[in-house]
């Protein structure tokens, strides 16, 4: 469960939750045959750190290109990479990731208080010189009024290259 949330906070943090591996999806199907088997229902990942050599075996084993994505961004989950893997309907994805850069970006923090209001109660009873009195009470209310406050605040991100390559065997 908790994996699933955190899914959904990195999600959040990518520009409007857009899936980077469809967005920049290259198709690069060239195979003119037919395939004989339905593609996998779980696509296997495949984290390399040569994607070209790990490509060059998988073309020796008869596997074909469906198509590319290739794009900068910080950290992806990996079920964006799995759901196009289905939707493109690939058997295998050879995934490569390395290190791009990080900047430091601040970021401002609203923080809202809302109005308080606070009452003070007072009683007592007045002497005059010439024998009289006279009693006295009373509440008195105070209001702050609600303020925002804004603070600004260092973020450090870490930049990475993808690139992923969708095969699929005839």
């Amino acid at each position: 469960m908790k994996k699933i949330i955190l899914a959904l906070i990195s999600c959040s943090l990518l520009s409007g939750c857009v899936n980077p591996y469809v967005k920049y999806y290259e198709e690069r199907n060239f195979y003119t045959g037919t395939y004989t088997n339905p593609p996998a229902a779980n696509p296997k990942i495949l984290f390399v750190g040569d994607a070209e050599n790990s490509l060059s075996y998988y073309d020796k084993q008869g596997y074909q290109i469906l198509g590319e994505s290739s794009f900068d961004a910080g950290n992806v989950p990996d079920f964006m990479l799995k759901s196009q893997a289905k939707k493109v309907g690939a058997d295998m994805v050879i995934k490569q990731r390395h290190f791009a850069g990080s900047s430091t970006v601040i970021v401002p923090i609203t923080t809202y208080q809302a109005p308080q209001t606070s009452s003070t109660y007072q009683s007592g009873t007045i002497y005059g010189s010439s024998g009289g009195m006279a009693s006295y009470s009373g509440t008195a209310y105070t209001t702050t009024p609600a303020q925002f406050n804004t603070s600004y605040v260092p973020v450090h991100k870490i930049i990475w290259e993808y690139h992923a390559i969708f095969l699929r065997k005839p």
